[in-house]
């Protein structure tokens, strides 16, 4: 009979520390995993062409880039731009986001995960033409 609560103790233990040990693989996250100040930059090419920036922005963790700015290298033509970007977080800390580029009101998107305990954005342009990555890093 001992032997039989001791191996139902353990079960039990071990059942409790797999469901632990599943949450905190499963990390759920949400627009807010992404709010406050971040540095970024990029590098690749549109439409064959070399491109690389570097810049600041402000999330709002309500899915919202409220202000963004960044010095822009197109194939040695340097522009100074301002941006806004709306984004969705999704549970398993992918997101997608889109932002309008000023000047010029034109429109580019971007997907990418969350890593890092939620300091670091990593993404990729999702544009036709554009083979471009960029780390974004919580300031």
């Amino acid at each position: 009979m001992q032997l039989r609560k001791q191996f139902i103790i353990i079960t039990v233990a071990t059942a409790l520390a797999g469901l632990a040990s599943q949450a905190s693989a499963d990390p759920h996250f949400n627009n807010q995993d992404v709010r406050g100040d971040y540095g970024f930059s990029f590098d690749g090419s549109l439409f064959n062409v070399p491109i690389t920036a570097t810049g600041q922005f402000t999330a709002d963790g309500r899915g919202n880039v409220v202000a963004g700015y960044r010095v822009l290298n197109y194939n040695g033509a340097v522009v100074t731009q301002t941006f806004t970007c709306t984004y969705a977080v999704n549970a398993n800390g992918t997101w997608a986001g889109s932002c309008t580029i000023m000047p010029g009101s034109s429109t580019e998107s971007f997907a990418g995960v969350i890593a890092d305990s939620d300091r670091t954005l990593y993404y990729i342009a999702t544009i036709p033409g554009a083979a471009i990555r960029a780390t974004a890093t919580r300031q």
